[in-house]
C-alpha cells in the first residue's frame, strides 16, 4: 500500500498530481494552487458530473463506468498520487458504459454496493492505491482550501449561537459512533436537524420548506423556539479525511440563508472551504456569520454528550429483546441487525430529542428526524439506500420510531404504506403506547403490506 501521508520525495513532488474530478469546482481550485507552485497535474473529469472548466488544464474526460479509462489516464501522463474531489450523484444505470478495467474489477467494486459512507470510502482509496496510485487529502495537496480558526467574514455570533453550537456539537459526537451523520443544525433551545444519507444541502433545503416547517411543528424549524438555527459541520471519528472531508461553499450559504439560519461554524483545519471568497460574500451580504471551531470546541461538546449519556439523558437505548412481532411477518437475522442499530442512534439522541425516529438500512443509517418526523424518515428513506439495494430492489431496512405518539395522528396505516413504497421491510416502536387504536392500524397495514411490527412486550 501507498502510504498517502509520506508525501515529502522529490520523486512525488517531480510527478503530476492526478486529481479524479467530480462535481463542483475544487478540482479547478486545486489545480491552480498546484500548478502555481510549479506541480503538473492531470485532471480526469467523470462525464455528467465534473465542471467543463477544467478543460483550462491537461485533462481526460471518462465515463463513471471507465475504471479502467482512470487508472490508464493516471498512469499515462505519470501521476503518482492522486486527490478525489468533488460530488457524485447516483448514476443513471443506462449512463453508465463498463469497460473493461470495470468488469475485471467488479468482485472488488461489489463490496461498494452496499455499506456505509465511511466503509466505501476506505474501499475506494485501497482500490486505487493497489493501482499504484497514492491518495492524498485536499488538506495535503492545497492546504490553502481549509477553512481556518476564527471568524471568518463581517458577522460573529453571538450568545444563542454559541449555545447552538453547543448543541450541535454534543449531538454529533454522540451519533459519531454510528457513521450518522457530519450536520447538524439547531437554535439555542436545542436540536433542529441532522443531516441524513443526502447530505448537508438537502437537510438544509428541507428546514426552508414551508410545508414541512409546518408538518414538524414551528419548534422543529430553524427558525422556530430558540431564535435562529445554525449549521455545524465536524468530521465523524475515525472519517476518511483524505476523499470525505466535510465541505462548505456558496451554495452551502445560499441555502443556509434560505432556511433561515444565523450562521455556519465548521471545524478548523478538518474542513473544505470551497470558493471562499465568494462564499464569504454571500455569507456577509445574507447576514450570517462563518466561524472556524478550534479543536477544544469540539471535545468540549464530545463531553456535553458524555454527561447527557452519565445522568441518563442520552441512555434511552432499547433491549431489542424487550421487543416482540406484532405482525404475522418475521423479522429476519439482518433486519433485527438494522433494529438493534437504529436503538443505539435512537439512544444516544435521547438526551437531545427524547422522542425521534431513525432509518436503517444493512447497517447504514439512512435519515435521522425529530419528534413529528416518521412520516418523512419514511418517505425518503428509498430514494437514499445503497446503491446495490435500490438496484436488487430487495426490500430492507427498518424504521425505527421511539414512540408512536405524535407521529401517526392523521392516518397510522400511511405510514406503513410509505414505509413499503420506500421498500423498507419493518418498523420498530420502542416505548408502549395508550393509544390501542393507532396500534392496532399500524398492525393491520403491517399485515396487508407484509412488513414486520415490532413494539414492546406489553403492546397489545
Amino acid at each position: 500500500m501507498v502510504a498517502a501521508a509520506t508525501r515529502t520525495g522529490a520523486a512525488h513532488d517531480a510527478a503530476p498530481l492526478g486529481i479524479l474530478a467530480g462535481g463542483s469546482g475544487v478540482p479547478c481550485e486545486i489545480a491552480a494552487i498546484v500548478t502555481g507552485r510549479g506541480r503538473g497535474v492531470h485532471i480526469v473529469g467523470l462525464d455528467g458530473e465534473a465542471e467543463p472548466e477544467i478543460a483550462r488544464f491537461p485533462h481526460t474526460w471518462v465515463n463513471i463506468g471507465g475504471i479502467g479509462a482512470m487508472i490508464r489516464a493516471f498512469q499515462l501522463h505519470g501521476c503518482r498520487e492522486i486527490v478525489i474531489v468533488g460530488r457524485v450523484r447516483r448514476p443513471n444505470l443506462l449512463a453508465i458504459r463498463p469497460d473493461f478495467g470495470f468488469w475485471r474489477s467488479l468482485p472488488v467494486l461489489l463490496p461498494f454496493l452496499r455499506g456505509g459512507d465511511d466503509a466505501i470510502l476506505r474501499m475506494v482509496v485501497g482500490f486505487f492505491e493497489r493501482h499504484g496510485l497514492g491518495v492524498v487529502g485536499v488538506h495535503e495537496a492545497a492546504p490553502e482550501l481549509i477553512a481556518p480558526v476564527g471568524v471568518l467574514g463581517r458577522h460573529a455570533p453571538a450568545a444563542p449561537q454559541h449555545r447552538a453550537i453547543g448543541h450541535c456539537t454534543a449531538a454529533l459526537a454522540a451519533l459519531g459512533p454510528f457513521d450518522a451523520a457530519q450536520a447538524a443544525v439547531a437554535t439555542a433551545a436545542g436540536l433542529a436537524a441532522v443531516e441524513g444519507a443526502d447530505g448537508t444541502d438537502a437537510m438544509l433545503r428541507r428546514l426552508a420548506d414551508p410545508a414541512a416547517r409546518v408538518r414538524r411543528g414551528e419548534a422543529q424549524s430553524a427558525v422556530g423556539k430558540g431564535g435562529k438555527g445554525v449549521l455545524v459541520k465536524m468530521p465523524k471519528p475515525g472519517q476518511e479525511h483524505r476523499i470525505d472531508l466535510p465541505a462548505i461553499g456558496p451554495d452551502t450559504m445560499r441555502r443556509a440563508a434560505e432556511a433561515g439560519l444565523a450562521g455556519v461554524a465548521v471545524l478548523s483545519g478538518q474542513t473544505l472551504f470551497a470558493e471562499r471568497q465568494a462564499a464569504i460574500e454571500i455569507a456577509d451580504d445574507a447576514g450570517l456569520f462563518v466561524l472556524g471551531l478550534e479543536r477544544g470546541a469540539v471535545e468540549i461538546g464530545a463531553e456535553v454528550a458524555g454527561d447527557r449519556a452519565g445522568d441518563g439523558a442520552g441512555d434511552g437505548a432499547v433491549d431489542l429483546g424487550s421487543l416482540k412481532p406484532l405482525a404475522a411477518r418475521q423479522p429476519g437475522a439482518a433486519h433485527l441487525e438494522d433494529a438493534d442499530l437504529g436503538c443505539k442512534v435512537l439512544g444516544a439522541l435521547d438526551g437531545f430529542w427524547p422522542c425521534a425516529s431513525v432509518v436503517v438500512s444493512r447497517n447504514y443509517v439512512l435519515a435521522t428526524e425529530g419528534p413529528g418526523g416518521a412520516m418523512a424518515a419514511a418517505e425518503r428513506a428509498g430514494r437514499l439506500k445503497p446503491w446495490g439495494m435500490r438496484l436488487l430492489r430487495r426490500r430492507s431496512g427498518v424504521l425505527v420510531m421511539t414512540d408512536i405518539v405524535g407521529e401517526v395522528g392523521y392516518d397510522p396505516g400511511e405510514l406503513v404504506r410509505r414505509a413499503r413504497a420506500s421498500g423498507l421491510a419493518g418498523l420498530v416502536i420502542l416505548r408502549s403506547t395508550r393509544d390501542e387504536a393507532a396500534l392496532a392500524a399500524l398492525r393491520a397495514e403491517a399485515d396487508r403490506t407484509r412488513l414486520f411490527l415490532l413494539a414492546p412486550g406489553d403492546a397489545r
